[in-house]
């Protein structure tokens, strides 16, 4: 199983202070479950206790409330690999680390359009192409996400 952004919009009456909370709550307990964790060599990923995974699964079922998740026309969420940008020697460390989050709209509008600059930079044969830089990849994801950013959606990860 892996880990994917689906488009998403936050809920009317939603309060944005307590989005961010869960946001960043969700971010924390995924990278204790082991989504978006690189480990050392010889380190072993351990499960975390029983009362993390039930409140990691409270605070994303709490978090996808506050959210509208579009569906295709077989009732499946529309989703992309968050791989794409947080496994891809195109974008640097840091950036790869900060995609393993769900982005409210105007963060993932920010992050794409930042994300979309350095790919076509190194498209252009502005920048070198990084060893092991999966271009294409990115370029479909662009493909894809680009229309939900125009139409004011963000990212939710989930997995």
């Amino acid at each position: 199983m892996g880990v994917d952004w689906t488009p998403a919009r936050v809920r009317a009456g939603v309060d944005a202070n307590e989005l961010a909370a869960l946001i960043a709550e969700d971010a924390r307990l995924n990278h204790l479950h082991g989504r978006g964790a690189d480990f050392a060599p010889g380190v072993t990923w351990q499960q975390p206790a029983p009362e993390l995974t039930e409140l990691w699964h409270d605070t994303n079922r709490r978090l996808r409330a506050c959210l509208e998740i579009p569906v295709d026309g077989e009732g499946y969420w529309y989703s992309f690999r968050v791989a794409v940008i947080a496994r891809n020697p195109l974008f640097p460390e840091e950036w790869r680390d900060a995609a393993w989050t769900t982005l409210p709209p105007a963060r993932a509008a920010a992050e794409v359009t930042r994300w979309h600059h350095r790919y076509a930079e190194v498209r252009d044969g502005l920048r070198p192409t990084p060893a092991e830089a999966d271009l294409e990849w990115a370029g479909d994801f662009f493909t894809w996400v680009r229309p939900w950013i125009d139409d004011c959606y963000g990212l939710y990860l989930w997995s």
